[in-house]
Order: C-alpha cells, then sequence, then structure tokens
C-alpha cells in the first residue's frame, strides 16, 4: 500500500467515525508511552470525512460506540508487537517512540 495514501491521526473518536464511513484501519502505531496513532486507508477520503467529522456530520451512534470501543480494546491489546483483531485480521503495532 502505497504510504502517501494512508492516513494517521491520534484521535480516537475521528478514527471511528472514518470506520464507520467505511474507510480501513491499515496499522496501529506507537507513538510513545500511552500514545497511538491510528493509520487508515484513502487519505483523501479521510480528509474529506474528517472536516465533515469537525462539522458535526451525522453517524449510527451504536456503530460509532462499537468502533471507538474496538479501537481501544486493540490498544490495550498492544503490549506485544501483534495481535487480532475482532475482525480477524492481525494489526501490527510499531513502536515509533525509540
Amino acid at each position: 500500500m502505497d504510504i502517501e495514501k494512508l492516513f494517521k491521526t491520534n484521535d480516537i473518536s475521528l478514527a471511528a467515525f472514518l470506520l464507520t464511513q467505511g474507510v480501513l484501519l491499515v496499522d496501529i502505531v506507537s507513538a510513545g508511552k500511552f500514545r497511538f496513532d491510528f493509520v487508515l486507508s484513502d487519505s483523501e477520503k479521510c480528509e474529506l470525512l474528517g472536516r465533515a467529522y469537525l462539522n458535526n456530520a451525522p453517524a449510527p451512534a451504536q456503530e460509532l460506540f462499537s468502533k471507538r470501543e474496538m479501537l481501544i480494546s486493540e490498544v490495550k491489546n498492544s503490549s506485544s508487537s501483534k495481535f487480532e483483531s475482532r475482525r480477524g485480521r492481525t494489526v501490527s503495532v510499531k513502536d515509533d517512540s525509540k
């Protein structure tokens, strides 16, 4: 996947919103102690949706909370270098804090 087409945010609520809009989670990267960046596909789509999010775009509440809880769960389970998401795919966690 082309790195220039990826979107990165440390805002878990924005990441959850983007997931409800069909954007794919590519990776979760450690950004230091207790900090993580969520890497998502399609930066162009994410930029447009991010503006909509900041302007209070609607999203299905149940799905939004579900995606946020999934991200929290994956971050909590990230003490190892790789872990399984609820979707069954492997998401790597790279430590960029060094």
